[in-house]
């Protein structure tokens, strides 16, 4: 949980207890107008306070924009395949992993959007198990219908062979394609570079994300074609770059920051 220290902080034994500058004040989690009513009170006594739980204030200051939170914040696991903008049919690829012997791999480098695509993949299958593989580790890869490997590369060749023979459809997010390996252990394969960061795809990315965000109805903000065509040219392929990018931007244009 992110904090914020204030100001007035007691001195001495007593730091910590009782009433006045030298205590501590803890904000109870909040929805909807009560939550506002009493973070607006909180700020109201920003003197008093040693701590802020900056979760209660960082979304209040998008509300003009009609918005919840920044729109490029961090996304929760659970509602990044519905964010995702995917560069191929999905419907297409989960009717051909409904039958054994078919492998989608999503291909690409650090940030370019695999595990987004991984995931809304996954959220066809949501009763096959995820597998992500850290550096050094060797996990034990459940057996399912549809088998979802992260960062398969990390996996050594002997054991993705043991995995590809199995009867199953597989979805691989990895640094390397493995298609020849697939194809030799009988496996269908539709291989995927899944970096895409034309203007026309980055439009579809912030339209999807800033409605994700809407705190009601009515206007939302916009992004500027300028500012697309800017951040393409200057972070190619690195959509976790650009993403970063734009978190700024509305970081400065809703937070009076410009």
């Amino acid at each position: 949980m992110r904090r914020i220290k204030g100001r007035g902080r007691g001195k001495g034994k007593g730091k910590g207890k009782g009433k006045g500058p030298g205590s501590w004040l803890r904000l109870r989690m909040f929805s909807g107008a009560e939550r506002l009513r009493h973070v607006g009170s909180g700020l109201a006594l920003a003197g008093a306070l040693d701590t802020i739980d900056m979760s209660l204030v960082d979304h209040l200051p998008f509300a003009r924009a009609n918005l919840r939170w920044n729109p490029f914040g961090e996304v929760p696991e659970a509602e990044r395949g519905a964010l995702t903008v995917p560069c191929f049919d999905v419907d297409a690829e989960v009717h051909a992993l409904a039958s054994p012997g078919h492998a989608v791999e999503l291909v690409g480098d650090c940030g370019r959007g695999k595990s987004m695509h991984l995931l809304a993949l996954h959220d066809h299958f949501s009763d096959s198990p995820m597998t992500r593989v850290d550096p050094g580790e060797r996990p034990s890869i459940p057996r399912a219908d549809v088998v979802f490997v992260d960062e398969s590369q990390r996996l050594s060749r002997a054991v993705r062979r043991r995995l590809f023979s199995r009867r199953a459809s597989f979805v691989l997010a990895t640094h390397e394609s493995h298609a020849e390996e697939l194809r030799e252990a009988g496996v269908a394969c539709r291989s995927f570079a899944v970096a895409r960061t034309d203007v026309t795809h980055l439009r579809a990315i912030v339209q999807r994300r800033i409605e994700w965000a809407r705190r009601g109805p009515g206007a939302l903000p916009s992004v500027p074609t300028t500012l697309l065509e800017e951040l393409s040219k200057r972070f190619a392929d690195d959509l976790r770059g650009i993403e970063g990018a734009l978190y700024t931007h509305f970081q400065r244009s809703h937070r009076g920051q410009l």
